[in-house]
């Protein structure tokens, strides 16, 4: 049995265009997520989405916390939109296992932790809605950055006894981008606990008791490299995951 927390990293399921056989169905994600846990001190392992959704409470059985990644859209069907020009092309079997995966984790209390799309899919899953392309939220200011993703693009304010309060110990922070996609109504049992100087929703709580969720729009994996506070995010939840596990 491992003396380090087991947590999973549900992934995309891509057809990759690129590969020896062209459009072939490839499981992907970025290295990063699972460097950044393996630093923090868990044990990473990968979870391809699947359409056997029966085989999900047996893989969240084998874990102590799970992380949703980034990716693609959310199908603007699943929080009753119909698809805008802007949004992208949606993978339906990613977003029902994840959405089954966040049901099965509030009944088991796993802790969860969703990360630029994973926080929008938690959004989804209880009950709120997306901005399609953040243009409709009326913003001037740019969420979708180039150059090196470990670099920081703009300034974040974040609400105290938050638990990026508790990871960080500030109210403010500056963080990376990359998403064309933003929350439009917050869930009722999301608390919003930091957002971006044009009021963009960045990091979200459940307020309920079942289980620990916890998301960020940005990309911490990126920055954890190189940036303490993105990797002190990872720490401390690998160390709140720990704490569940070990009691």
């Amino acid at each position: 049995m491992s003396t380090r927390p087991v947590i999973g990293i549900i992934t995309n399921l891509e057809l990759d265009p690129h590969y020896l056989f062209p459009g072939y169905a490839r499981v992907t994600v970025n290295e990063d997520y699972h460097r950044s846990l393996l630093a923090a001190g868990a044990v990473p392992v990968l979870i391809p989405p699947t359409p056997e959704l029966s085989v999900l409470p047996d893989q969240l059985a084998l874990l102590d916390g799970l992380v949703l990644a980034g990716g693609q859209d959310v199908d603007p069907l699943r929080y009753g939109a119909q698809p805008r020009l802007e949004c992208g092309v949606p993978n339906p079997r990613r977003d029902a296992f994840e959405l089954e995966a966040l049901r099965l984790a509030r009944e088991a209390g796993l802790p969860t932790f969703g990360i630029c799309r994973g926080l929008q899919i938690v959004n989804t899953f209880l009950g709120g809605t997306l901005h399609q392309d953040i243009s409709h939220a009326g913003s001037p200011q740019r969420h979708m950055m180039g150059g090196n993703p470990a670099l920081g693009a703009h300034a974040i304010s974040i609400e105290p006894d938050s638990f990026l309060d508790d990871a960080w110990g500030t109210r403010s922070a500056v963080v990376n981008s990359f998403h064309h996609q933003a929350v439009d109504r917050v869930a009722e049992q999301l608390a919003v606990v930091a957002r971006a100087a044009d009021g963009i929703v960045e990091a979200v709580e459940y307020t309920g008791e079942e289980f620990d969720l916890f998301a960020v729009q940005w990309h911490p994996e990126m920055m954890s490299g190189s940036d303490a506070r993105a990797k002190a995010l990872f720490t401390w939840f690998v160390d709140l995951v720990a704490g569940r596990w070990e009691s």
